[in-house]
């Protein structure tokens, strides 16, 4: 895997078609997020879903959630953030949430 094939940031050109919307910690809820989509009317042929936090585990149904990367209309965001908090030698981030303490406000 390198930068070329994987970009750190990734940029998209803003939706003519239809909306783009955020969801976070989806953990394996699949059908809860389907519910969700479809109470909104998400429509997968003009709408986008990116997907931020944690997409597998806790839930009912980690495999579901690991094949909606292959929706064209699913954009995953990688969770960095936590990545380096886990590595973080000084311990300065929950890894729970992936936000840094210090922009919580806490002292580190």
């Amino acid at each position: 895997m390198t930068a070329a094939t994987h970009p750190v940031v990734c940029w998209h050109p803003a939706n003519k078609l239809g909306r783009d919307l955020v969801v976070g910690d989806v953990h394996g809820c699949v059908d809860a997020l389907r519910y969700l989509l479809n109470e909104i009317g998400f429509d997968g042929a003009r709408d986008r879903l990116f997907s931020v936090g944690d997409l597998v585990d806790r839930g009912s149904d980690s495999l579901a959630a690991l094949d909606l990367l292959d929706q064209p209309w699913f954009y995953p965001v990688s969770a960095t953030m936590k990545t380096r908090c886990a590595r973080s030698r000084a311990g300065a981030c929950s890894v729970m949430s992936g936000i840094p303490l210090a922009a919580r406000g806490h002292r580190i």
